[in-house]
Protein backbone atom coordinates (compact mmCIF):
# COMPACT_ATOMS: atom_id res chain seq x y z
CA UNK A 1 0.00 0.00 0.00
CA UNK A 2 1.07 3.47 -0.93
CA UNK A 3 1.41 6.14 2.29
CA UNK A 4 1.36 9.34 1.15
CA UNK A 5 3.02 12.24 3.74
CA UNK A 6 0.67 13.80 5.95
CA UNK A 7 -1.38 10.18 6.37
CA UNK A 8 -2.25 8.23 9.07
CA UNK A 9 -0.74 4.24 8.35
CA UNK A 10 -3.40 2.48 8.78
CA UNK A 11 -1.63 -0.95 9.33
CA UNK A 12 1.21 -2.39 11.50
CA UNK A 13 3.79 -3.30 8.50
CA UNK A 14 7.25 -3.11 6.78
CA UNK A 15 8.53 -0.02 4.17
CA UNK A 16 9.20 -1.95 1.18
CA UNK A 17 10.08 1.45 -0.68
CA UNK A 18 10.55 5.26 -0.34
CA UNK A 19 12.05 7.26 2.55
CA UNK A 20 10.26 9.36 5.04
CA UNK A 21 10.27 10.42 8.67
CA UNK A 22 6.93 8.76 10.59
CA UNK A 23 5.64 10.64 14.24
CA UNK A 24 5.52 7.30 16.50
CA UNK A 25 4.46 9.39 19.33
CA UNK A 26 1.12 7.95 20.11
CA UNK A 27 3.19 4.24 19.89
CA UNK A 28 6.65 4.53 21.23
CA UNK A 29 6.13 7.86 22.89
CA UNK A 30 9.25 9.36 21.14
CA UNK A 31 9.36 13.08 20.69
CA UNK A 32 11.46 13.55 17.59
CA UNK A 33 9.84 11.73 14.02
CA UNK A 34 11.82 8.81 13.10
CA UNK A 35 13.34 7.61 9.71
CA UNK A 36 12.26 4.95 7.91
CA UNK A 37 13.86 3.38 5.03
CA UNK A 38 13.33 0.18 3.07
CA UNK A 39 13.26 -2.63 5.36
CA UNK A 40 12.15 -0.35 8.61
CA UNK A 41 8.91 -1.51 10.94
CA UNK A 42 6.13 0.77 10.47
CA UNK A 43 2.97 1.15 13.38
CA UNK A 44 -0.34 1.60 12.38
CA UNK A 45 -1.56 4.97 14.34
CA UNK A 46 1.53 6.68 12.99
CA UNK A 47 1.69 9.75 10.64
CA UNK A 48 4.40 9.89 7.91
CA UNK A 49 5.42 13.11 7.72
CA UNK A 50 7.99 13.80 4.29
CA UNK A 51 8.15 10.93 1.96
CA UNK A 52 5.61 8.51 0.37
CA UNK A 53 6.18 4.99 1.70
CA UNK A 54 5.45 1.41 0.16
CA UNK A 55 4.16 -0.72 2.97
CA UNK A 56 3.59 -4.62 3.03
CA UNK A 57 0.16 -4.68 5.43
CA UNK A 58 1.34 -7.30 8.17
CA UNK A 59 -1.06 -7.04 11.09
CA UNK A 60 -4.66 -4.98 10.29
CA UNK A 61 -7.32 -3.79 12.94
CA UNK A 62 -6.96 -5.15 16.49
CA UNK A 63 -3.98 -6.92 15.72
CA UNK A 64 -1.91 -3.83 15.06
CA UNK A 65 0.25 -2.01 18.19
CA UNK A 66 -2.36 0.53 18.41
CA UNK A 67 -5.20 -1.94 18.23
CA UNK A 68 -4.13 -3.98 20.94
CA UNK A 69 -3.32 -0.88 23.07
CA UNK A 70 -6.84 0.23 22.30
CA UNK A 71 -7.76 -3.16 23.67
CA UNK A 72 -5.91 -2.71 27.11
CA UNK A 73 -7.06 0.64 28.15
CA UNK A 74 -10.87 -0.62 27.27
CA UNK A 75 -10.33 -3.86 29.50
CA UNK A 76 -8.60 -1.68 32.38
CA UNK A 77 -11.27 0.80 32.44
CA UNK A 78 -14.09 -2.23 33.02
CA UNK A 79 -12.52 -3.80 35.28
CA UNK A 80 -11.11 -2.25 39.02
CA UNK A 81 -8.46 -3.35 41.34
CA UNK A 82 -9.83 -5.40 44.59
CA UNK A 83 -8.27 -2.57 46.54
CA UNK A 84 -10.37 0.07 44.55
CA UNK A 85 -13.77 -2.43 45.52
CA UNK A 86 -12.47 -2.54 49.39
CA UNK A 87 -12.26 1.05 49.23
CA UNK A 88 -15.55 1.55 47.75
CA UNK A 89 -17.15 -0.60 50.36
CA UNK A 90 -15.46 0.91 53.36
CA UNK A 91 -16.47 4.27 51.90
CA UNK A 92 -20.12 3.30 51.16
CA UNK A 93 -19.97 1.71 55.52
CA UNK A 94 -18.10 4.80 56.27
CA UNK A 95 -20.58 7.35 54.93
CA UNK A 96 -23.66 5.45 56.14
CA UNK A 97 -23.00 5.41 59.39
CA UNK A 98 -21.36 9.11 59.39
CA UNK A 99 -24.82 9.87 58.34
CA UNK A 100 -26.55 8.24 61.20
CA UNK A 101 -24.58 10.74 63.32
CA UNK A 102 -24.97 13.36 61.37
CA UNK A 103 -28.82 13.27 62.33
CA UNK A 104 -28.43 13.83 65.69
CA UNK A 105 -26.87 17.53 66.81
CA UNK A 106 -23.53 17.39 68.27
CA UNK A 107 -23.11 18.99 71.47
CA UNK A 108 -20.91 21.81 71.35
CA UNK A 109 -18.07 22.23 73.43
CA UNK A 110 -19.42 24.62 75.88
CA UNK A 111 -22.22 22.56 76.28
CA UNK A 112 -20.01 19.66 77.62
CA UNK A 113 -17.74 21.87 79.24
CA UNK A 114 -21.12 22.60 81.58
CA UNK A 115 -21.99 18.79 81.87
CA UNK A 116 -19.03 18.31 83.84
CA UNK A 117 -18.98 21.43 86.34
Amino acid sequence: MLVNPGARLPVDGTVIDGHSYVDQATITGESMPVEKTPGADVFAGTINQSGALEVRAERLGSDTSFGKIIQAVETAERSRAPVQKLADRLAGTWSTSRSGRRSSPSPSPATCARRFQ
